[in-house]
């Protein structure tokens, strides 16, 4: 993408539908006096993000940890600590998505939109689904790949300590 406008659309467009997304945008580049050129330069999603994007943003913020494993098994403790980029040196638990994956997993088939209501708001999961295809993302969280163990990409989760739900965000 030589405009290199890509993703500052992409993160504007899950923005304006009400997904929580990093800011993005061109700066233009000067080192020691010389220009060296426009970049793409995009917000991390970290600590400082989750507190701007939620009531509580001190809950546990895992990248690229999908809450299930190879064969619908949900993932462990472990490896969903594994995957923190917030609270890692606080002796973190993931409860919060254990439990969301725990009685997702146990529920029967005609009950687990009920249960994914309970953990997550499902008009926003939605959101951010039909954004990531409408902007055709094939590195994203609906974009798996088989190269080793199956699994997607470039997306965190965000469990939110007070409402004690789970919230998807859209990465690169």
């Amino acid at each position: 993408d030589p405009s290199m406008m890509h993703e500052r659309l992409g993160y504007w467009l899950f923005r304006e539908m009400g997904v929580p997304g990093p800011r993005s945008t061109h700066a233009r580049v000067v080192i020691n006096g010389d220009y060296v050129g426009v970049f793409a330069l995009t917000e991390d999603i970290d600590g400082r993000f989750t507190r701007e994007n939620f009531d509580d943003g001190t809950g546990n913020l895992y990248k690229e940890v999908w809450p299930f494993a190879v064969g619908g098994v949900p993932q462990s403790a472990d490896a969903l600590i594994a995957g923190l980029e917030t609270n890692e040196d606080e002796n973190p638990n993931a409860d919060i998505m254990t439990g969301f994956t725990s009685e997702l997993a146990a529920a029967p088939l005609d009950t687990r939109l009920d249960v994914v209501e309970r953990w997550s708001d499902v008009d926003l999961l939605v959101r951010t689904f039909v954004v990531d295809r409408a902007i055709r993302n094939d590195d994203g969280p609906v974009h798996w790949y088989c190269f080793g163990p199956c699994a997607p990409h470039n997306f965190y989760w965000y469990e939110d300590p007070t409402e004690q739900t789970v919230t998807l965000i859209p990465w690169d």
